[in-house]
């Protein structure tokens, strides 16, 4: 999972693909480091405009497995369920392909919770 690296812009489509987010042009202002504003940005939107999160641009691991393939937005209330900070979003590069072969990057919000890594070493130091 790469950090997305470039600006992006915040839509609305509320009768297609519902709140969305997608490369910026040189007017864009967030960015990679702005996650958490881009993700409540796109949560009050969804509450204003009345529609859901596109599913390509918000993934929650726990959410999107429970969904069918035929859901092309997230309920905003379910998304809400997840934002009680024990989960940090970051934007991150998706990659996809074209049917042609040709690859291209866009931008996703990902949230996940934090992952713990603990090791242990069974080697000892004696000096």
């Amino acid at each position: 999972m790469a950090i997305y690296e470039g600006k992006i812009n915040i839509n609305c489509d509320p009768s297609g693909k519902g709140v969305y987010i997608n490369r910026g042009n040189d007017e864009a202002t967030l960015s990679a480091s702005d996650a958490v504003a881009i993700l409540d940005t796109m949560v009050k939107a969804a509450d204003q405009h009345k529609c859901g999160i596109d599913r390509w641009s918000l993934y929650i691991p726990e959410l999107t497995a429970k969904l069918s393939k035929d859901d092309k937005q997230l309920p905003v209330a379910k998304v809400k369920a997840y934002m009680d900070g024990s989960r940090e979003p970051a934007l991150i590069a998706r990659r996809s392909k074209t049917r042609d072969g040709r690859t291209f990057v866009s931008p996703q919000i990902f949230l996940t919770s934090p992952v713990k890594v603990v090791k242990e070493s069974k080697i000892i130091k004696i000096a």
